[in-house]
């Protein structure tokens, strides 16, 4: 009879990739998944009883904010994220070329979680973001630190963590909307040039949802492009993707 270190039964296993989503068990040895079926026949160290639960492969979670004690929103990822079966984090745009060194160094090497990154266009990301320190102002106050060549530089440098580039729109964190549709046109650029997903944080914004027709001011998420992501999607300030005459959503494109 075969022998594990490690079995899991009588949970409910759902796995899409492999198309598996039965009641069974699974047998773990060495660190590594040696077996996955309904009746398995192993001997096993140790067993643990999952009836009720459910066995997943690692889970994603692909908006989270990770950069602990660098920005007002970080939370730890192992400590946060391990606990709920979440094995690899996405942090949303919390670094920028000039802070993303310390993401890698301090927070992705440093964790059990794996942890991806969309790169802030802001070249200090969310450090002096006013959104949780109650402070005026925000990241894109002064257009001086939005620079598309640095941040394509930076994400073409490390592919192997960061995933896409994010840019947050909104009026109370832009020189009072003064800077946001510069910021999202740069983002958008990045976003093309490097052939990375944009990530667009939109509420109380100045940038429209949608074109007047009359006016060539870009749109959100009207000009974001296929495979873009709008975040923070339902919510009741202003810059919303629901329309509120008819209680649907805008086409995007």
């Amino acid at each position: 009879m075969a022998q594990a270190d490690l079995v899991i039964r009588n949970g409910r296993i759902i796995d899409p990739a492999n198309n598996i989503d039965f009641t069974g068990s699974v047998a773990v040895s060495n660190g590594t998944i040696q077996a996955v079926g309904k009746h398995l026949n192993i001997q096993a160290v140790r067993e643990f009883d999952a009836t009720g639960c459910l066995i997943t492969p690692g889970l994603i979670d692909c908006h989270v904010h990770c950069y602990e004690h660098a920005t007002p929103l970080g939370i730890n990822p192992d400590e946060s994220c391990l606990s709920r079966g979440v094995t690899t984090v996405v942090d949303a745009g919390s670094s920028g070329e000039s802070t993303f060194p310390g993401l890698r160094k301090f927070i992705a090497e440093k964790s059990h979680t794996r942890v991806l990154c969309f790169l802030h266009i802001v070249q200090h990301g969310l450090a002096s973001s006013g959104c949780a320190s109650g402070a005026p102002g925000g990241e894109i106050d002064s257009l001086n630190q939005v620079s598309v060549e640095a941040c394509v530089k930076c994400i073409e440098s490390n592919r192997d963590m960061i995933v896409g580039v994010k840019v947050r729109l909104s009026e109370t964190i832009a020189n009072d909307g003064k800077n946001e549709e510069e910021a999202y046109r740069r983002s958008l650029e990045v976003s093309k040039r490097a052939g990375v997903p944009l990530m667009v944080h939109h509420s109380l914004s100045t940038v429209p949802t949608q074109s007047d027709g009359k006016s060539s001011t870009l749109c959100c998420p009207k000009d974001m492009r296929t495979g873009d992501i709008y975040t923070h999607t339902f919510h009741a300030h202003k810059g919303t993707i629901l329309d509120e005459k008819t209680n649907t959503i805008y086409p995007m494109y």
